[in-house]
């Protein structure tokens, strides 16, 4: 318990010693700024200092930043109210760097200094080399500054349009620009021999805007420094170029990589972004306690030659042309890689549509292939019904409905508009038959396999014709059909020739009679006949015989016996003539 009362103590001690001592003090740090906060590109080297600052220090930062407006082109003695101001923001606050902001922010303080924080260090940035000389810096001061190669400037121009034959350069004419025309003319003049070059720093921005619109086709544009015209009127660079680049006939160029996406073509640039952070790490060195004498930054070249993608497309550059190892920004994607699964999708959408459309089509076509087989096969079955003067007809119980080939409509009668149905086809048919045939359909589902019947129709021509109908069940179950299905035949002519037929049988019959009957008669006739003539033969012979004087008895005998035999046979004549011969034998004994 000893050891965790002491533990509880030294805790509450820490506690109290944490509560009463003081906050650390920030990292005061003076911004000045040449031309405003929102002036390229001391603008763009300001924020990248402030984010890189702020993110790399470990202690707190207390920025502090002004504009010196005036720095433009008043006087020294117009600058007292921009000191008063700077000693009146600052006063009772120790100030650990100041960090001006371009040249001008750097001869403001060069001027003022020992009014304002004499003792405070410094280091100038966003300048040039050119500006700012390493003769012109004290113990206390240090400078993170560009070296520009002004002349890769219209190499760039002269290697992406290599047909260039006039530069227009637009610079403006406050103090600032007309230092860097003195030092641009020379170095430009280089090029005279291949180039007409035009300078706009005697011109007012109008007549900028007026130039731009009208240069001829080989023609360029190299955007400086625009912050006042000829006639003093100031001008914000963001909004000068876009002016310039919206009535420009020919590419503009720039020199900083603040300008890339803004409307120039690209180059070799100003790289203020990482002006912007090295200035940073050189000021967490001073405010670590580093003399800044002893910090020398080298001095920023122009970066990796960089182009806007878009620009190039609208003058038709080529990147063939860009020097190697070129940096191209702001490509658009192609439409595959912005919009790859949609049109993926898409894809995949229009294959399985496209299958769909083809198994249809070909299903159709299977369709149509089987309803044109079908159709041909209807038409010639029915064709052939019709030929061999047949109907064909089919009958749904379920819904009464019938249907019926066309030629049922010559087989009943009926007119072409009348409808093929049910009671269209029963009205036809002939009143006696009717009820017989009704009843005959509603039994011709148990006539399996087939039914038939036979019955009269009464055309309206008045004429009678005989139909025969075959019926065959289709069993929706086994027990309850609900389909009927057959054929009409018209047997009006089968039924004249039966009863022809039969008629003909008739008369045959009674030909055959009347033949047989003859026959008969003549059979008779001839069995009468012939023993008459053979009776009449031999009574005339024995009367011949008689009539002899001295008749031969014996052969009278015979031919009477032969008489006897005739009538009445030879079995009834033996008996009859024993007698008479045994008495005529005795009388001629005697």
């Amino acid at each position: 318990m000893n050891w965790l009362r002491g533990a509880f103590w030294i805790a509450a001690l820490l506690c109290l010693m944490t509560v009463s001592s003081p906050a650390a003090e920030p990292r005061r740090v003076l911004l000045l700024h040449a031309f405003g906060h929102p002036y390229s590109p001391w603008s763009d080297v300001a924020g990248s200092f402030r984010a890189e600052l702020t993110r790399k220090s470990t202690e707190p930062i207390d920025l502090y930043e002004v504009s010196l407006d005036t720095a433009r082109a008043r006087t020294a003695e117009e600058e007292t109210p921009f000191v008063e101001y700077i000693r009146a923001l600052l006063s009772g606050r120790k100030l650990d760097l100041i960090v001006p902001i371009g040249a001008p922010a750097a001869f403001f303080m060069h001027r003022h200094r020992t009014q304002l924080f004499p003792a405070t260090p410094m280091m100038v940035t966003g300048a040039d080399l050119r500006r700012i000389p390493g003769a012109a810096l004290t113990e206390n001061d240090t400078a993170v500054v560009f070296d520009l190669d002004l002349r890769a400037l219209v190499t760039n121009i002269l290697q992406t349009r290599p047909k260039t034959t006039d530069l227009a350069v637009a610079v403006g004419n406050s103090p600032v620009e007309r230092f860097w025309a003195a030092e641009l003319e020379p170095v430009f003049q280089v090029f005279a021999a291949h180039l007409n070059i035009d300078w706009f720093n005697q011109l007012t921005f109008s007549e900028m805007l007026g130039r731009a619109a009208k240069m001829p086709p080989r023609s360029a544009i190299l955007w400086t420094l625009v912050s006042k015209d000829v006639a003093g009127v100031p001008y914000m660079q963001d909004r000068a170029l876009d002016a310039i680049r919206q009535v420009a006939s020919v590419p503009v160029f720039g020199i900083g990589d603040y300008q890339l996406g803004r409307g120039i073509v690209g180059g070799p640039l100003l790289p203020t972004q990482a002006m912007g952070e090295q200035a940073a790490g050189v000021a967490i060195r001073i405010l670590k306690g580093e003399k800044p004498a002893d910090i020398r930054s080298p001095p920023l070249k122009f970066s990796v030659p960089t182009y806007d993608w878009r620009e190039l497309r609208r003058w038709g550059i080529s990147e063939a042309l860009l020097p190697g190892g070129s940096v191209v920004q702001f490509r658009e994607p192609s439409l595959w890689v912005q919009y790859r699964w949609p049109f993926a999708l898409i894809a995949v959408t229009l294959v399985a549509q496209g299958l769909i459309i083809f198994y249809m089509v070909f299903q159709n076509r299977r369709l149509r292939a089987a309803e044109s087989a079908l159709n041909q096969s209807e038409e010639r079955m029915t064709s052939t019904a019709a030929s061999a003067n047949v109907g064909l007809w089919q009958f749904d119980r379920r819904n009464g409905q019938l249907w019926a080939t066309e030629h049922c409509r010559a087989l009943f009668g009926l007119n072409k508009d009348a409808p093929l149905d049910r009671d269209t086809l029963l009205a036809a048919v002939h009143p006696d038959d009717r009820q017989s045939t009704v009843a005959w359909f509603r039994k011709a589902s148990n006539l399996h396999p087939v039914g038939i019947t036979e019955f009269r129709v009464r055309r309206s021509d008045g004429q009678v014709r005989w139909l025969r109908i075959r019926a065959h069940a289709a069993p929706h179950s086994q027990s309850k059909p609900d389909q009927l299905s057959g054929i009409f035949i018209d047997v009006t002519q089968q039924k004249a020739a039966q009863a022809e037929a039969a008629e003909q049988r008739q008369e045959l019959a009674h030909l055959m009679r009347v033949s047989l009957l003859g026959e008969l008669s003549g059979s008779i006739a001839h069995e009468v006949s012939q023993p008459l003539s053979a009776i009449l033969s031999n009574a005339q012979a024995a009367l011949y015989l008689a009539e002899q004087e001295t008749p031969d008895l014996a052969e009278l005998r015979d031919t009477l016996r032969t008489l006897c035999t005739t009538i009445i046979g030879p079995q009834k004549s033996s008996a009859v003539c024993a007698p008479c011969c045994k008495k005529a034998r005795k009388n001629r004994s005697r």
